[in-house]
């Protein structure tokens, strides 16, 4: 779970260095990784990120 940038930045760094590997040399244990990492990361940006709709008077 990302709870903060410094999480959000170490997230980043790990599945950075997992695809650095080049897809011909990560296990199917990495690449879950990679994907679990993926979505947590996804999630802390829409919760940080949120888009607020316009109000239409």
């Amino acid at each position: 779970m990302i709870i903060n940038d410094n999480d959000y930045t170490k997230v980043m760094a790990k599945i950075d260095g997992l695809m650095a590997k080049g897809s011909k040399n990560i296990s199917k244990e990495e690449l879950e990784e990679i994907k679990q990492l993926a979505l947590a990361a996804q999630e802390y940006e829409q919760q940080k990120y949120a888009l607020v709709s316009p109000k239409i008077h």
